[in-house]
């Protein structure tokens, strides 16, 4: 049996997710906006690895997008605070700069925490994930900025390597062979990652199966350093070529709570 067989539970799941969004309040709503955005990425990876369907990838990946940004306006005016609104959380806007829409993808920057929440997630977390807001809202910020929220990563990681710092590090300085190097040594850190995945999950599963496919992460960094003017390989292992393809409309709010 193939794992896209199991599309149409994940679809199930999303409805049901997407309906309790639909009426729920923010402090009841995190941990099933985590799982939402969680299987929108994997019926997008489906969505390419079946169909090709880059329409679809867009869609659903810009869908993981207003659902967190949806979660952040919510705890905002909620006042509420938690590790599922905390900045280190938000890797949906990953799914969204793949997709290149990087109008939403400022949106969510700026509903962010500018703020590290200690108790709420590790610093490293939050300067990897400050430092790309930072990125796609650069128009608000001076270089003095970015290299600041990297300074504190490095010292967050108190020592250890780090290829997500390497590749901050070089799409800052916007060095074509730092960057070439950096982003092989995080593919490289991405097939380790799998590898301890595979022992510890079950590796016909179909968000295992498509994540060993398509690294969205990566995409996201292949386009923000597109955007910074690097040039880019089309051979990056998990990194298809078809997902980095314009997409040929952008996806509204509107399309938020409507069923897959």
């Amino acid at each position: 049996m193939s794992f896209l067989d199991d599309v149409d539970e994940v679809k199930a799941l999303v409805n049901h997710d997407l309906e309790l969004l639909g009426r729920s309040a923010p402090h009841k709503l995190g941990e099933a906006c985590d799982h939402l955005c969680q299987n929108l990425r994997t019926l997008a990876g489906c969505a390419l690895l079946a169909d090709a369907d880059t329409d679809a990838f867009h869609s659903l990946s810009a869908r993981c997008g207003f659902v967190r940004l949806h979660f952040l306006r919510g705890c905002s005016r909620a006042g509420l605070r938690n590790p599922y609104s905390a900045t280190g959380n938000n890797s949906a806007i990953f799914d969204v700069i793949a997709a290149r829409h990087y109008q939403l993808a400022k949106q969510i920057a700026v509903a962010s925490a500018q703020q590290w929440s200690d108790g709420d997630e590790y610093l490293d977390d939050f300067c990897l994930m400050h430092f790309v807001n930072q990125v796609v809202c650069a128009e608000k910020y001076v270089p003095g900025d970015l290299a600041k929220t990297l300074s504190n990563f490095k010292e967050a990681l108190s020592g250890d390597p780090s290829a997500y710092f390497d590749v901050c590090q070089a799409l800052l300085a916007k060095k074509q062979p730092d960057f070439d190097d950096a982003f092989s040594a995080l593919i490289t850190e991405r097939h380790a990652e799998l590898r301890r995945d595979s022992e510890k999950f079950y590796t016909e599963e179909i968000t295992f199966q498509v994540k060993s496919r398509v690294f969205v992460e990566g995409l996201a960094f292949l386009n923000l350093a597109e955007l910074a003017g690097l040039r880019i390989s089309d051979d990056y292992e998990y990194c298809l070529p078809l997902a980095r393809v314009q997409p040929r409309t952008l996806s509204s709010e509107a399309e938020l709570l409507r069923p897959i």
